[in-house]
C-alpha cells in the first residue's frame, strides 16, 4: 500500500482453507486433491464448503424465498464509493452497537448523507476470527441500528464482526437488512488498514445461481480521482 502517493489498495479478504474460520451448525471446509504436481504434473482440488464462510456476501434470497439471490444482484452494488464508520472505541464482547454510536460515527467522517454508499462497519473484532469467542461471545448491531441503515438508504453493509447477536440464534438484523434489499458483506478483515473514510469498494462475489449467498473477494482502493494529476 502506497500511501504517500494516495495509490492504495487493500484486502479485505481472508483465505478460504481447511480447519479456518469454521461456521458452527455448517460442514467443515475440505479442500481434496484431484491431481497433483508429483503425480499428474498439475494441480487441481475439489472444494465443498458453506457459502456463508470467510468472506462473503448474503442476498436476500439468504432469508426470504422471494428475495433476490446472490447471481441477480447488480453489480454496482457491490461496487463503488464507501463509507469507513469507525466503531473500535465501543466494541466489547456481547454488546449490541446502537443507532446512537452508528450516527455519532457518521458525525466524526463529516458526511450528513451516506444514502447509496457502501458502508463498512470497523470494530476491530477481526482480531478474534477462527476462534470460538467470534461466534459466541461477538459484538453485534442492534435491530435499531440495522433499521438505521436501512434508513440512511446505503447500498450495503460490511462488518468484521458477526451481524447478528450470539453468532445469528437471532437473525432479526440479518432480517432486517435483507427484507430492505440490502446486501450484508460478512466476515472482513485488514480494515484497519483503510487510510481514507472515503474510499471504493470492489467486492465480486461468486456468481452461484439461485444462491442465498456467495464467498467473495472484497477490495479496498483510494477513489478515483484521489491520486490523478
Amino acid at each position: 500500500m502506497d500511501v504517500e502517493s494516495r495509490d492504495w489498495l487493500v484486502d479485505l479478504s481472508y483465505p478460504i482453507k481447511e480447519g479456518y474460520g469454521e461456521l458452527p451448525g455448517h460442514p467443515p471446509t475440505k479442500i481434496t486433491s484431484i491431481h497433483t504436481h508429483a503425480e499428474h504434473g498439475r494441480s487441481n482440488a475439489y472444494l465443498s464448503m458453506s457459502i456463508h464462510l470467510a468472506t462473503h456476501v448474503d442476498a436476500p434470497y439468504h432469508f426470504y424465498a422471494n428475495g433476490r439471490s446472490i447471481d441477480k444482484e447488480p453489480l454496482n452494488k457491490f461496487c463503488g464509493p464507501a463509507v469507513l464508520l469507525d466503531l473500535r472505541s465501543k466494541c466489547r464482547p456481547n454488546y449490541g452497537f446502537t443507532a446512537a454510536d452508528l450516527e455519532e460515527s457518521m458525525t466524526i467522517t463529516g458526511l450528513r448523507e451516506i444514502a447509496g454508499l457502501r458502508v463498512l462497519l470497523h470494530s476491530g473484532w477481526a482480531k478474534n476470527y477462527g476462534s470460538r469467542e467470534y461466534y459466541t461471545i461477538n459484538p453485534y448491531l442492534t435491530p435499531a441500528a440495522a433499521t438505521w441503515l436501512v434508513q440512511k438508504g446505503v447500498n450495503l453493509v460490511g462488518l468484521d464482526f458477526p451481524p447478528d447477536c450470539r453468532g445469528g440464534l437471532d437473525p432479526t438484523v440479518h432480517q432486517i437488512l435483507l427484507r430492505e434489499d440490502v446486501c450484508i458483506l460478512e466476515n472482513l478483515v485488514n480494515i484497519e488498514q483503510i487510510p481514507d473514510t472515503i474510499f471504493e469498494l470492489i467486492c465480486l462475489p461468486i456468481k452461484i445461481a439461485g444462491a442465498g449467498g456467495a464467498p467473495a473477494r472484497a477490495l479496498a482502493r483510494s477513489l478515483k480521482g484521489d491520486h490523478d494529476e
